[in-house]
């Protein structure tokens, strides 16, 4: 009995804590990201991110962001480490997938077509929500975010979910509409609340 009350204590005043993946293909821009909400909130980062080498498996940080302890997992997006993305799909609360916006037509197709794969895979249910960062809005060239998500067919995926789907602009390396969008992200996570402690 003791037990179950201390863990009931403890669900009820810790922080809420969260796991969120960051998924893209390779060179989109999720380390950076990752980097850039670690130096912003506080935490030892990349000095410099410009030179910063491919993610070769993963990088995994707790942030602590608007009230919430926030574990993110960066996974690597080279095409032969992407079947290893399911591994960390169980009890998953929201996925930030990282879009180049300044790649390739062709590009952008793959990476809706691993989204796609990644949103059919049994445990990533309907209610987890989906941000997916417009990465590089910076640079001129890059597609806007509404020609972003005419290629990602986002009109069809939020159609399809009970959780929200959005698309956000950001410049990884000016850390420039980051925070904002992993802010929506926690926050949508909140609104499905974990399961407290139970009698065994």
């Amino acid at each position: 009995m003791f037990s179950l009350l201390s863990g009931v204590y403890e669900y009820v005043v810790q922080r809420p804590e969260r796991r969120c993946l960051f998924l893209g293909l390779d060179n989109a821009g999720k380390t950076t990201v990752l980097e850039q909400l670690k130096a912003g909130f506080g935490m030892k980062s990349w000095a410099d991110l410009s030179k910063l080498p491919p993610t070769i498996g993963f990088n995994v940080a707790k942030i602590h962001i608007s009230g919430v302890d926030a574990i993110f997992w960066d996974l690597g997006g080279h095409k032969n480490f992407r079947i290893v993305w399911q591994n960390y799909f169980a009890e998953v609360d929201g996925i930030v997938f990282v879009v180049d916006s300044n790649s390739t037509p062709e590009r952008i197709d793959e990476a809706r077509d691993v989204l796609n794969n990644v949103l059919a895979h049994p445990l990533i249910t309907t209610d987890i929500p989906i941000l997916i960062l417009a990465n590089k809005q910076d640079l001129r060239s890059a597609l806007s975010v509404t020609e972003v998500c005419a290629r990602l067919r986002t009109e069809k995926l939020e159609s399809e979910r009970k959780a929200s789907v959005y698309v956000h602009g950001c410049a990884a390396l000016k850390n420039d509409g980051l925070a904002d969008g992993i802010k929506w992200l926690l926050e949508e996570t909140l609104m499905k609340p974990r399961a407290p402690p139970t009698v065994r």
